[in-house]
Protein backbone atom coordinates (compact mmCIF):
# COMPACT_ATOMS: atom_id res chain seq x y z
CA UNK A 1 0.00 0.00 0.00
CA UNK A 2 0.71 3.87 -0.62
CA UNK A 3 3.49 3.10 -2.89
CA UNK A 4 2.50 6.66 -4.28
CA UNK A 5 4.09 8.39 -1.63
CA UNK A 6 7.11 10.40 -3.67
CA UNK A 7 9.93 11.69 -1.88
CA UNK A 8 9.90 15.31 -2.08
CA UNK A 9 7.87 17.43 -0.24
CA UNK A 10 4.74 19.38 -2.15
CA UNK A 11 4.70 22.90 -1.50
CA UNK A 12 1.76 24.26 0.64
CA UNK A 13 -1.62 24.40 -0.99
CA UNK A 14 -3.29 27.98 -1.18
CA UNK A 15 -6.20 26.05 0.19
CA UNK A 16 -5.28 22.82 2.45
CA UNK A 17 -8.29 20.56 2.31
CA UNK A 18 -5.77 17.97 4.71
CA UNK A 19 -3.67 19.55 6.88
CA UNK A 20 -5.31 20.28 10.19
CA UNK A 21 -7.78 17.58 9.90
CA UNK A 22 -4.43 15.22 9.39
CA UNK A 23 -2.80 16.72 12.33
CA UNK A 24 -5.96 15.82 14.73
CA UNK A 25 -5.66 12.21 13.24
CA UNK A 26 -2.23 11.31 13.66
CA UNK A 27 -2.83 13.00 17.29
CA UNK A 28 -5.58 10.88 17.79
CA UNK A 29 -4.18 7.87 16.65
CA UNK A 30 -1.04 8.30 18.64
CA UNK A 31 -2.68 8.90 22.14
CA UNK A 32 -4.72 5.83 21.55
CA UNK A 33 -1.59 3.47 20.40
CA UNK A 34 0.64 4.65 23.35
CA UNK A 35 -2.62 4.57 25.56
CA UNK A 36 -3.37 0.71 25.07
CA UNK A 37 0.48 -0.01 24.91
CA UNK A 38 0.78 1.27 27.82
CA UNK A 39 -2.27 0.58 29.84
CA UNK A 40 -2.72 -2.04 32.52
CA UNK A 41 -5.59 -3.69 30.78
CA UNK A 42 -5.73 -6.15 33.78
CA UNK A 43 -7.22 -3.35 35.95
CA UNK A 44 -10.80 -2.76 34.34
CA UNK A 45 -10.77 1.50 34.25
CA UNK A 46 -7.62 1.43 32.82
CA UNK A 47 -8.63 -0.86 29.89
CA UNK A 48 -11.67 1.15 29.60
CA UNK A 49 -9.90 4.30 29.04
CA UNK A 50 -7.65 2.75 26.62
CA UNK A 51 -10.39 1.24 24.51
CA UNK A 52 -12.55 3.91 24.83
CA UNK A 53 -9.28 5.97 22.95
CA UNK A 54 -9.17 3.03 20.27
CA UNK A 55 -12.78 3.52 19.90
CA UNK A 56 -12.77 7.42 19.10
CA UNK A 57 -10.17 7.29 16.91
CA UNK A 58 -11.05 4.76 15.05
CA UNK A 59 -14.63 6.65 14.20
CA UNK A 60 -13.02 9.83 13.53
CA UNK A 61 -10.67 7.81 10.12
CA UNK A 62 -14.21 6.45 9.40
CA UNK A 63 -16.00 9.89 9.20
CA UNK A 64 -13.08 11.69 7.73
CA UNK A 65 -12.74 8.06 4.79
CA UNK A 66 -16.67 8.63 4.33
CA UNK A 67 -16.73 12.74 3.76
CA UNK A 68 -12.89 12.64 0.90
CA UNK A 69 -14.82 9.35 -0.38
CA UNK A 70 -18.40 11.51 -0.42
CA UNK A 71 -16.94 14.90 -1.60
CA UNK A 72 -13.35 14.87 -2.41
CA UNK A 73 -12.84 11.97 -4.53
CA UNK A 74 -15.45 12.33 -6.94
CA UNK A 75 -14.93 16.56 -7.28
CA UNK A 76 -11.35 15.79 -8.25
CA UNK A 77 -12.37 12.40 -10.65
CA UNK A 78 -14.84 14.44 -12.39
CA UNK A 79 -12.16 16.66 -13.79
CA UNK A 80 -9.29 14.36 -13.52
CA UNK A 81 -10.46 10.89 -13.77
CA UNK A 82 -9.36 7.94 -11.85
CA UNK A 83 -7.15 9.85 -9.89
CA UNK A 84 -8.62 9.34 -6.89
CA UNK A 85 -9.22 5.69 -7.73
CA UNK A 86 -6.37 4.31 -5.81
CA UNK A 87 -7.32 6.04 -2.40
CA UNK A 88 -10.19 4.56 -2.14
CA UNK A 89 -9.15 1.08 -2.73
CA UNK A 90 -7.33 2.13 0.40
CA UNK A 91 -10.15 3.81 1.97
CA UNK A 92 -11.62 0.17 1.46
CA UNK A 93 -8.78 -1.54 3.09
CA UNK A 94 -8.77 0.55 5.82
CA UNK A 95 -12.43 -0.11 6.59
CA UNK A 96 -11.69 -3.48 6.33
CA UNK A 97 -8.54 -3.40 8.75
CA UNK A 98 -10.97 -0.93 11.40
CA UNK A 99 -13.36 -3.64 11.32
CA UNK A 100 -10.70 -6.03 12.95
CA UNK A 101 -9.40 -3.40 15.32
CA UNK A 102 -13.35 -3.50 16.86
CA UNK A 103 -13.65 -7.29 16.94
CA UNK A 104 -10.20 -7.31 18.93
CA UNK A 105 -11.51 -4.21 21.60
CA UNK A 106 -14.33 -6.64 22.13
CA UNK A 107 -12.21 -9.37 22.38
CA UNK A 108 -10.50 -7.68 24.97
CA UNK A 109 -13.68 -6.41 26.64
CA UNK A 110 -15.03 -10.11 26.95
CA UNK A 111 -12.19 -11.14 28.08
CA UNK A 112 -11.18 -12.09 32.31
CA UNK A 113 -9.49 -9.47 33.75
CA UNK A 114 -6.41 -12.29 34.07
CA UNK A 115 -6.95 -12.50 30.03
CA UNK A 116 -7.04 -9.29 29.40
CA UNK A 117 -3.72 -8.28 28.90
CA UNK A 118 -3.40 -10.80 26.45
CA UNK A 119 -6.28 -10.02 24.47
CA UNK A 120 -4.54 -6.16 24.73
CA UNK A 121 -1.27 -7.32 22.89
CA UNK A 122 -3.42 -8.84 20.07
CA UNK A 123 -5.22 -5.23 19.82
CA UNK A 124 -2.20 -3.28 20.27
CA UNK A 125 -0.29 -5.55 16.75
CA UNK A 126 -2.99 -4.56 14.98
CA UNK A 127 -3.77 -1.14 15.77
CA UNK A 128 -0.55 -0.09 15.35
CA UNK A 129 -0.15 -1.75 11.97
CA UNK A 130 -3.24 0.24 11.33
CA UNK A 131 -1.86 3.42 12.23
CA UNK A 132 1.45 2.72 10.35
CA UNK A 133 -0.79 2.29 7.56
CA UNK A 134 -2.27 5.73 8.12
CA UNK A 135 0.29 7.61 7.99
CA UNK A 136 1.87 6.94 4.77
CA UNK A 137 -1.69 7.30 3.99
CA UNK A 138 -2.83 10.58 5.01
CA UNK A 139 0.97 11.70 4.19
CA UNK A 140 -0.01 10.77 0.44
CA UNK A 141 -2.93 12.46 0.25
CA UNK A 142 -1.21 15.49 0.92
CA UNK A 143 1.52 15.36 -1.33
CA UNK A 144 -0.13 13.83 -4.18
CA UNK A 145 -4.06 14.17 -4.07
CA UNK A 146 -3.82 17.79 -3.00
CA UNK A 147 -1.56 19.13 -5.69
CA UNK A 148 -3.85 18.37 -7.88
CA UNK A 149 -7.02 19.68 -6.28
CA UNK A 150 -5.18 22.79 -6.18
CA UNK A 151 -3.93 22.53 -9.96
CA UNK A 152 -7.83 21.67 -10.74
CA UNK A 153 -9.66 24.18 -8.65
CA UNK A 154 -9.74 28.01 -7.90
CA UNK A 155 -9.70 28.71 -4.11
CA UNK A 156 -12.97 29.86 -4.21
CA UNK A 157 -14.04 26.39 -5.24
CA UNK A 158 -11.67 24.69 -2.76
CA UNK A 159 -13.43 26.91 -0.01
CA UNK A 160 -16.58 25.85 -1.35
CA UNK A 161 -15.57 21.76 -0.88
CA UNK A 162 -14.24 22.29 2.26
CA UNK A 163 -17.83 23.77 3.69
CA UNK A 164 -19.96 20.96 2.12
CA UNK A 165 -17.12 18.82 4.44
CA UNK A 166 -17.50 21.03 7.83
CA UNK A 167 -21.53 20.98 6.84
CA UNK A 168 -21.79 17.35 6.63
CA UNK A 169 -20.49 16.45 9.92
CA UNK A 170 -22.79 18.56 12.11
CA UNK A 171 -22.26 20.48 15.12
CA UNK A 172 -21.32 17.21 17.28
CA UNK A 173 -19.21 15.24 14.43
CA UNK A 174 -17.07 18.42 13.97
CA UNK A 175 -16.60 19.29 17.57
CA UNK A 176 -15.62 15.73 18.03
CA UNK A 177 -12.76 16.46 15.21
CA UNK A 178 -12.09 19.93 17.06
CA UNK A 179 -10.97 18.26 19.95
CA UNK A 180 -8.09 16.38 18.46
CA UNK A 181 -6.90 18.86 15.51
CA UNK A 182 -7.06 22.08 18.28
CA UNK A 183 -4.38 21.02 20.47
CA UNK A 184 -2.61 19.73 17.54
CA UNK A 185 -2.08 22.70 15.64
CA UNK A 186 -0.23 25.69 16.29
CA UNK A 187 -1.76 28.94 17.99
CA UNK A 188 -2.07 31.24 14.59
CA UNK A 189 -3.57 27.82 12.45
CA UNK A 190 -6.41 27.63 15.74
CA UNK A 191 -7.38 31.51 15.34
CA UNK A 192 -7.44 30.93 12.06
CA UNK A 193 -9.83 28.11 11.85
CA UNK A 194 -12.21 29.11 14.69
CA UNK A 195 -12.25 33.01 13.28
CA UNK A 196 -13.72 30.88 10.06
CA UNK A 197 -15.89 29.06 11.99
CA UNK A 198 -16.98 32.24 14.28
CA UNK A 199 -17.64 34.17 11.15
CA UNK A 200 -19.04 31.78 8.90
CA UNK A 201 -21.23 29.02 10.90
CA UNK A 202 -24.24 28.93 12.18
CA UNK A 203 -24.76 29.46 15.86
CA UNK A 204 -24.79 25.53 17.06
CA UNK A 205 -21.77 24.69 14.80
CA UNK A 206 -19.89 27.44 16.61
CA UNK A 207 -21.09 27.01 20.22
CA UNK A 208 -20.26 23.50 19.71
CA UNK A 209 -16.71 24.54 18.25
CA UNK A 210 -16.04 26.67 21.26
CA UNK A 211 -17.01 23.96 23.51
CA UNK A 212 -14.34 21.31 22.02
CA UNK A 213 -12.05 24.30 22.49
CA UNK A 214 -12.58 24.94 25.68
CA UNK A 215 -12.38 21.04 26.51
CA UNK A 216 -9.51 20.17 24.71
CA UNK A 217 -7.00 23.57 25.35
CA UNK A 218 -5.89 24.93 28.89
CA UNK A 219 -7.43 27.87 30.23
CA UNK A 220 -4.36 29.99 29.37
CA UNK A 221 -4.57 28.75 25.23
CA UNK A 222 -8.60 29.37 25.35
CA UNK A 223 -7.80 32.86 26.74
CA UNK A 224 -5.36 33.98 24.04
CA UNK A 225 -8.08 32.59 21.52
CA UNK A 226 -10.72 34.52 22.53
CA UNK A 227 -8.61 37.63 22.81
CA UNK A 228 -7.66 37.20 18.75
CA UNK A 229 -11.27 36.36 18.00
CA UNK A 230 -12.69 39.26 20.09
CA UNK A 231 -14.71 37.46 21.94
CA UNK A 232 -16.40 38.92 25.24
CA UNK A 233 -15.29 38.53 28.72
CA UNK A 234 -18.62 36.00 29.46
CA UNK A 235 -17.33 33.89 26.34
CA UNK A 236 -13.89 32.89 28.43
CA UNK A 237 -13.46 29.65 29.80
CA UNK A 238 -15.47 29.77 33.66
CA UNK A 239 -15.04 26.08 34.68
CA UNK A 240 -16.18 25.02 38.02
CA UNK A 241 -14.90 22.31 40.48
CA UNK A 242 -17.57 21.09 42.49
CA UNK A 243 -16.59 18.80 45.81
CA UNK A 244 -19.37 16.55 47.10
CA UNK A 245 -19.51 13.66 49.78
CA UNK A 246 -21.91 12.09 51.69
CA UNK A 247 -22.23 9.55 54.96
CA UNK A 248 -21.44 6.13 53.31
CA UNK A 249 -21.01 2.16 54.67
CA UNK A 250 -19.60 0.88 51.67
CA UNK A 251 -18.66 -1.46 49.70
CA UNK A 252 -15.05 0.25 48.94
CA UNK A 253 -12.32 -0.15 46.81
CA UNK A 254 -12.03 -2.96 44.26
CA UNK A 255 -16.01 -3.91 45.51
CA UNK A 256 -17.09 -0.51 45.16
CA UNK A 257 -15.34 0.01 41.87
CA UNK A 258 -17.37 -3.27 40.17
CA UNK A 259 -20.85 -2.30 41.80
CA UNK A 260 -20.69 1.25 40.42
CA UNK A 261 -19.07 0.57 36.61
CA UNK A 262 -22.49 1.45 35.56
CA UNK A 263 -23.27 4.12 36.84
CA UNK A 264 -19.50 5.66 36.14
CA UNK A 265 -20.05 5.30 32.91
CA UNK A 266 -23.71 7.59 33.23
CA UNK A 267 -21.84 9.88 34.98
CA UNK A 268 -18.92 10.34 32.84
CA UNK A 269 -21.27 11.04 29.47
CA UNK A 270 -22.99 14.15 31.83
CA UNK A 271 -23.03 17.08 29.81
CA UNK A 272 -20.36 19.41 30.41
CA UNK A 273 -18.29 17.07 33.15
CA UNK A 274 -14.61 17.20 32.55
CA UNK A 275 -13.66 14.97 35.06
CA UNK A 276 -14.23 13.19 38.29
CA UNK A 277 -12.64 12.15 40.90
CA UNK A 278 -13.86 9.06 42.98
CA UNK A 279 -12.95 10.03 46.79
CA UNK A 280 -13.39 7.52 49.36
CA UNK A 281 -12.90 7.37 53.26
CA UNK A 282 -14.01 4.05 55.01
CA UNK A 283 -12.61 5.21 58.21
CA UNK A 284 -14.54 7.92 58.68
CA UNK A 285 -17.50 5.90 56.48
CA UNK A 286 -18.00 8.39 53.64
CA UNK A 287 -17.43 8.36 50.54
CA UNK A 288 -17.90 11.08 47.32
CA UNK A 289 -16.08 12.97 44.72
CA UNK A 290 -14.33 16.16 43.20
CA UNK A 291 -15.35 17.15 39.70
CA UNK A 292 -14.50 19.84 37.30
CA UNK A 293 -17.35 21.05 35.03
CA UNK A 294 -17.68 23.40 32.11
CA UNK A 295 -19.22 26.33 33.36
CA UNK A 296 -21.85 26.71 36.74
CA UNK A 297 -25.05 26.00 34.59
CA UNK A 298 -23.44 22.25 33.58
CA UNK A 299 -22.68 21.70 37.61
CA UNK A 300 -25.76 22.94 38.69
CA UNK A 301 -27.63 20.72 36.82
CA UNK A 302 -25.50 17.46 37.78
CA UNK A 303 -25.82 18.07 41.28
CA UNK A 304 -29.51 18.32 41.09
CA UNK A 305 -29.09 14.80 38.59
CA UNK A 306 -26.73 13.36 41.42
CA UNK A 307 -28.50 14.54 44.15
CA UNK A 308 -31.83 12.46 43.04
CA UNK A 309 -29.79 9.33 42.15
CA UNK A 310 -27.91 9.49 45.51
CA UNK A 311 -31.68 9.81 47.11
CA UNK A 312 -33.06 6.63 44.89
CA UNK A 313 -29.90 4.80 46.76
CA UNK A 314 -31.15 6.05 50.30
CA UNK A 315 -28.67 8.54 50.80
CA UNK A 316 -28.78 11.66 52.20
CA UNK A 317 -26.47 14.19 54.20
CA UNK A 318 -24.81 15.20 51.05
CA UNK A 319 -22.66 17.97 51.50
CA UNK A 320 -21.50 20.17 48.49
CA UNK A 321 -18.91 22.97 47.91
CA UNK A 322 -18.02 24.49 44.87
CA UNK A 323 -14.71 26.46 44.31
CA UNK A 324 -13.47 28.18 40.84
CA UNK A 325 -10.05 27.36 39.76
CA UNK A 326 -7.10 29.86 39.94
CA UNK A 327 -6.35 28.59 36.66
CA UNK A 328 -2.23 30.13 36.10
CA UNK A 329 -1.51 29.11 39.96
CA UNK A 330 -2.98 25.55 38.94
CA UNK A 331 -0.97 24.96 35.33
CA UNK A 332 2.27 25.93 37.62
CA UNK A 333 1.59 22.78 39.67
CA UNK A 334 0.32 20.97 37.06
CA UNK A 335 -3.11 20.65 37.95
CA UNK A 336 -5.40 18.96 35.07
CA UNK A 337 -7.55 21.42 34.22
CA UNK A 338 -7.62 20.49 30.50
CA UNK A 339 -10.41 17.40 29.19
CA UNK A 340 -7.36 15.45 27.93
CA UNK A 341 -4.99 15.28 30.89
CA UNK A 342 -4.47 11.81 32.85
Amino acid sequence: MNAHVPLETAAAPRVDLYGLVHKGLRRALADAMASVGAADLADAAAAARALAAVRTAASLCRAHATAETTHIHPALDAVRPGAARAFDEEHRAHDVALDAIEGAVARVEQATAAMRPAAGQGLYAAFARFVGESLLHMAAEESVLMPQLAAAFDDGELRALQGRIVGSLGADGLAAFLVHILPATAPEERVALLRGLHLNAPGPVWAASWNAARRSLSPAACAALATALGLPEADLPERVVLIMDFPFDGPWGAALADAMRPIAAEIAAAEGLVWKIWTEDPAGRRAGGIYLFESDVAAERYRAAHFARLAAFGITGVAVRRYRPNAALSAQTAAPLRADCP
